[in-house]
């Protein structure tokens, strides 16, 4: 509010006045400040009281109720975890595999660098033209060696 003590420093010629924390109160205290005001000046600064004090009690009332948010994810970001999770997998399986076939090796006390060529045999018939030798027929190639 404005006081005539101060017109002589616009910097400080408003002036601060805190409400009371009671609505009622606080509205009295704006009829009694502003007494001199004109009448839509007084009702301007009861509407923006009111204003100021519903958006307080919604504020309020959002953090008591405390819901959860539903959270988009982006549909990129969707497809690139997939994706990891997939290659994972797949990464997980093969280390499995590799395991499970030193362990077989070393049950069968195969030497790992003659069963590694004969892997690669097998993949090189497998992949090109050529009938397909399945693992075991060459494992009791390679066993009786």
């Amino acid at each position: 509010m404005k006081t005539v003590e101060r017109a002589h420093k616009p910097a400080t010629l408003w002036h601060r006045v805190a409400l009371h924390h009671n609505y009622a109160d606080a509205l009295n205290q704006i009829d009694e400040l502003l007494s001199h005001w004109s009448r839509f000046i007084v009702h301007k600064s009861k509407q923006r009281l009111t204003k100021i004090t519903q958006l307080l009690l919604r504020t309020r009332k959002a953090k008591r109720n405390n819901r959860s948010r539903i959270v988009t994810i982006p549909a990129r970001r969707q497809k690139n975890e997939a994706r990891r999770e997939a290659k994972a997998q797949v990464a997980a399986q093969l280390e499995n595999s590799i395991e499970h076939e030193l362990l077989v090796f070393r049950a069968l006390d195969i030497n790992i660098m003659r069963a590694y060529f004969v892997k690669r045999f097998v993949y090189r018939n497998a992949c090109g033209p050529g009938p397909t030798i399945t693992a075991t027929r060459v494992f009791s190639r390679a066993t009786h060696n």
